[in-house]
């Protein structure tokens, strides 16, 4: 499945930038406090949430914003079991973050889900790999469009402040796949980045599954001092994609513990790996302001959620308006059933259909119905299903704070 650089053209307007951004930036250095699918083409073209361009009486400079947003990765292993994806959300809510790179869904197809709250790319029939993103409201009404590469690959865009940012979630094959596997990957790869716009702010981010180590000497511009572990040959070939596309390893630039750079544990528990990277662009390296990974969160995967701060502000949109829908239901009530047929028997005799051939009497009558529903039955929003019970949930937050306890007590065995 290569990169196919045809562009899909939304039908809607320019976009409106918004004036004011609500809540406040999360500082990473702090502890945080209806499956129903829209299937999209199988191409795996750009699919257009916005159409981009610039409003009149825009400002042409550039003004850096003091505000940020997260972005951060994940492999969660598999989200094709019921509640965990509500399990996902709710972690996600807990760290504040605004663009959830995921790895492994190993859900089917791709498309989108919830007005562009989730978004994936998998394989065509079989539950395995599959990557995709999960949007906070913020970032999903910024979206400008995104494009399922392959079930290793998703490219999503969206609309910034100074600048557009892109935003590509990878999952790359593992240590027993073969050389050719790998070569396509990194294949596709290069040409999803060649289709993005120059001037956007490109990050690169998912379970790379290579190891880059502690070593800089000879790559300073890729990686930095802080690195963690030991470099193999899937690291050395990482290393040279980074180089050749002038961009550096978020994850190493940061000085702090080692239970803060790794992000994959054995099964044993014995070992620990760094192989969740966050990229970007050389020239925007100053603009992360941290990136770590985070032991707490837990989503039942031997992988650990990666979050990096960028200082950058989603340009907004508006909030579309929805319309509530007649409760329908309630024409069984006696007293809202009798008002109904009073106020149809009313009109009827107030309207004159003499002269009138059998359409436009179908017309004035469904007119009729339509006009005495809107006076007599009442307007009713739809209940949010709710896909996990208060009680998972007590349950995923004492698992949580067990998973706590026990990396401090390992931290505590290695130290004495």
């Amino acid at each position: 499945m290569g990169a196919d650089t045809s562009l899909v053209k939304g039908k809607n307007g320019r976009n409106s930038m918004d004036k004011t951004t609500k809540g406040k930036g999360y500082r990473l250095g702090c502890r945080p406090g209806q499956k129903d699918p829209r299937t999209q083409a199988s191409d795996r073209a750009w699919i257009e949430k916005l159409a981009t361009g610039k409003n009149r009486g825009e400002s042409n400079s550039v003004k850096w914003t003091k505000e940020e947003l997260s972005v951060g990765t994940w492999n969660v292993r598999t989200l094709w079991q019921t509640g965990k994806l509500e399990l996902l959300r709710k972690e996600m809510e807990r760290y504040r973050c605004d663009i959830l790179g995921l790895a492994e869904m190993r859900w089917t197809g791709i498309g989108e889900m919830n007005g562009g709250e989730v978004l994936w790319s998998g394989e065509e029939k079989e539950h395995k790999r599959g990557v995709g993103f999960l949007l906070s409201e913020k970032a999903k009404r910024a979206l400008l469009g995104y494009k399922p590469v392959s079930p290793r690959i998703i490219v999503a865009r969206f609309g910034g402040q100074p600048i557009n940012l892109t935003v590509i979630q990878v999952y790359a094959p593992t240590s027993d796949s073969s050389d050719e596997e790998l070569d396509k990957f990194y294949f596709d790869l290069e040409e999803s980045l060649k289709d993005v716009p120059r001037k956007d702010m490109k990050m690169i981010v998912g379970d790379w599954n290579a190891k880059v180590g502690m070593d800089c000497t000879g790559w300073e511009g890729v990686i930095g001092r802080y690195g963690y572990g030991e470099r193999n040959e899937r690291g050395e070939k990482l290393l040279e994609f980074a180089s050749k596309y002038n961009m550096t390893i978020c994850n190493t630039r940061f000085q702090q513990k080692d239970c803060r750079k790794y992000t994959w544990v054995t099964p044993d528990g014995k070992h620990q790996n760094m192989i969740d990277l966050v990229l970007i662009e050389r020239r925007w390296k100053t603009s992360v302001r941290l990136c770590r990974s985070f032991q707490g969160a837990d989503i039942v995967s031997d992988h650990s959620l990666v979050i990096s701060n960028i200082k950058l502000k989603f340009r907004q949109t508006p909030k579309r308006q929805y319309k509530k829908r007649r409760d329908i239901g309630s024409l069984k009530i006696k007293n809202i059933k009798d008002k109904y047929e009073r106020s149809v028997s009313r009109r009827i005799r107030q309207t004159d259909m003499k002269g009138s051939n059998m359409d436009e009497k179908v017309k004035t009558i469904n007119a009729i119905l339509m006009d005495a529903v809107e006076e007599v039955v009442p307007t009713v929003e739809r209940p949010r299903r709710e896909w996990i019970s208060d009680t998972t949930l007590v349950l995923a937050k004492e698992k949580r704070k067990a998973k706590e306890n026990r990396n401090v007590s390992e931290e505590l065995n290695r130290k004495y």
